[in-house]
């Protein structure tokens, strides 16, 4: 690894494509502004590309879910080649940044509820075509969310599950040896942290963690006190939303197609 925490290298071909600069680096591929190395006019792209060939599997998994959930609000697949060295992803270049920077240019790190709100709303209604598509996402968080031209962009399917529909949640079906710990822990509901496997009632956590955060410029911990407790602009039906997306229980918890029906705040 290189001094930069990156492996592959500025103006380094990957495919057709000359990588230009890092954008982010997680735990299996790093993401890099990419552009066509034919095609001069051609617009840049994110290029997901694999650290480790042995996880090519994570990146099928992830071109497999986004097959199924495109549309709008997913960040679109350009182009890809599982049998290149390295595999890599083109995904669509989100010039507006993700939630986690959005949060950073309000005072604090903290959104009024108004603009909160309009956020995790926007994110509920994709989660909920996601899940009715039968995908969990599994490593929702802030780096996850980008801020499109029309609104915000899920990203990041690496941690993925591909489920069956249950009557009560959404089961994974998968086999034993995908139940490892895998994910971000600040953002995983608690069966996560136990070793189960996420469903669509774990992404409905995360959200309520993105919510929590985005009001209060930090994550829920403990016994925590609910957003009208400490902010006076923070009406009470915001804390029966929180009380309902992280129970400990997630037969407690709010499902993302019921949530998505709520009427706006």
């Amino acid at each position: 690894m290189s001094e930069t925490g990156y492996t592959r290298k500025k103006g380094e071909l990957v495919g057709g494509f000359r990588l230009e600069e890092p954008v982010g680096r997680g735990g299996f591929s790093e993401v890099w502004k990419a552009t066509s190395a034919t095609d001069p006019k051609a617009r840049p792209v994110a290029l997901k590309v694999l650290i480790h060939p042995e996880h090519v599997s994570q990146l099928r998994a992830e071109a497999a879910a986004l097959a199924l959930v495109r549309g709008e609000g997913i960040l679109p697949v350009l182009a890809m080649d599982l049998a290149n060295d390295p595999p890599y992803l083109a995904l669509e270049l989100v010039s507006g940044g993700d939630l986690r920077a959005h949060a950073r240019e309000w005072r604090g790190g903290r959104l009024p509820p108004y603009e909160a709100v309009k956020v995790v709303e926007q994110i509920l209604a994709i989660l909920a075509r996601v899940h009715k598509e039968g995908v969990v996402h599994g490593d929702l968080k802030p780096e996850n969310v980008l801020k499109g031209e029309r609104g915000a962009l899920l990203a990041d399917f690496g941690l993925s599950r591909r489920v069956s529909q249950g009557t009560a949640t959404l089961s994974v079906s998968l086999s034993r040896d995908d139940a490892r710990l895998a994910g971000t822990i600040d953002y995983m509901a608690p069966e996560q942290r136990e070793g189960q496997k996420p469903t669509a009632r774990s992404d409905v956590y995360a959200l309520g963690v993105i919510l929590y955060e985005l009001l209060m410029g930090e994550r829920p911990q403990g016994m925590f006190a609910f957003p009208s407790e400490r902010d006076a602009r923070c009406p009470p039906v915001i804390d029966r939303i929180l009380a309902c997306s992280l129970a400990k229980d997630p037969r407690h918890r709010l499902t993302s197609s019921v949530a998505s029906r709520y009427p706006r705040l």
